[in-house]
């Protein structure tokens, strides 16, 4: 299979977001020329060849995205709570909201390779802190719960690696 470079791509949310008092799919597509001129580009076949590639580009170059929304319209054929319905483009068409501007810099650097290693375990941002009104829409009662002792798992994980300490594997009960 062959895969296209990563920041040429455009990027969507299957979920459906409550957007204030809208409800909406996002997505990013690249905006600036350094970033449209790789979309379709191959990827060598490594396995480090994504990072190596983002790695390379931002030494150098910044990049800029644009955020967008796809705003629901109809509930019937836009449902809600089946993130794997696409959205018609024809019903509603993406609008954008936002610009996000990547400058260049050090993608990989030891700061932010243990701070990346750190989102995956909620320890950045986990959605019980989220505000109500941005809260995901298939995000109710179980799944939630069982998030919440994942990011407690997951800060106590990362506090470990902040103080250089061997972490074991615990069970959650």
């Amino acid at each position: 299979m062959a895969y296209s470079h990563i920041l040429g791509e455009t990027f969507h949310s299957m979920a459906a977001l409550r957007f204030g008092s809208y409800v909406a799919k996002l997505s990013a597509a690249p905006l600036s020329p350094s970033v449209r001129c790789l979309t379709g580009a191959d990827v060598p076949d490594t396995d480090s060849a994504l990072r190596d590639l983002v790695v390379d580009f931002f030494r150098s170059d910044s990049a800029e995205y644009e955020l967008r929304a796809q705003l629901l319209t109809d509930l019937q054929q836009m449902p809600v709570e089946d993130a794997s319905v696409v959205w018609s483009e024809r019903l509603s068409p993406h609008q954008p909201i936002a610009k996000l501007t990547f400058p260049a810099q050090d993608p990989y650097s030891p700061g932010r390779r243990v701070y990346g290693d750190a989102i995956p375990w909620g320890f950045d941002s986990p959605s019980r802190h989220h505000l109500t009104y941005l809260f995901p829409i298939c995000c109710r009662g179980g799944k939630c719960r069982k998030r919440i002792l994942r990011y407690k798992y997951g800060t106590l994980h990362i506090q470990f690696i902040f103080n250089g300490l061997r972490f074991r594997s615990m069970t959650l009960g």
